[in-house]
């Protein structure tokens, strides 16, 4: 006998279709969750990348201005570039150093302004230092630096 609205399949076949409904429905939010954890990591993993290279860049130039600090003398000439030999694989991954004595007013006057530029990865770092001492006599310290753009 034939019971009206309903239909004529039998009770398992519907309960199939609703059952791959939400495998497929559960296999779509798995997908959407691996792709939102990857797009994650990769924007972790650049600003990790970033953040160690800015790192290197610091540490360059706290590196240069000691050596300027070290050799730097009211006689030097002005713009005359003095490149810091670095590691041979620290320079492989890109890194330089390299300062110079900036003029200023007075070229004989203490304290002394150097410019130190690092380059690491690809990117440079620029820096003015001023180097100072007690007497006005060497050794030298950096009194002051200022980040340039």
């Amino acid at each position: 006998m034939r019971q009206r609205g309903f239909s004529q399949r039998p009770i398992h076949a519907r309960r199939r279709g609703i059952a791959t409904f939400f495998a497929v429905a559960a296999l779509g939010l798995v997908a959407t969750a691996v792709l939102a954890m990857s797009t994650m990591l990769t924007i972790d993993h650049r600003r990790t990348r970033a953040a160690v290279t800015d790192a290197q860049l610091r540490q360059l130039l706290i590196a240069g201005a000691d050596v300027a600090a070290t050799h730097a003398e009211p006689g030097l000439d002005v713009s005359d570039w003095r490149v810091v030999q670095l590691p041979k694989a620290f320079s492989e991954l890109g890194g330089g150093l390299k300062w110079c004595r900036v003029k200023t007013p007075d070229a004989r006057a203490s304290p002394l302004t150097v410019l130190v530029v690092a380059e690491y990865g690809g990117q440079v770092a620029r820096q003015r230092v001023t180097l100072g001492s007690d007497n006005g006599e060497a050794p030298r310290r950096p009194i002051s630096a200022e980040w340039l753009p």
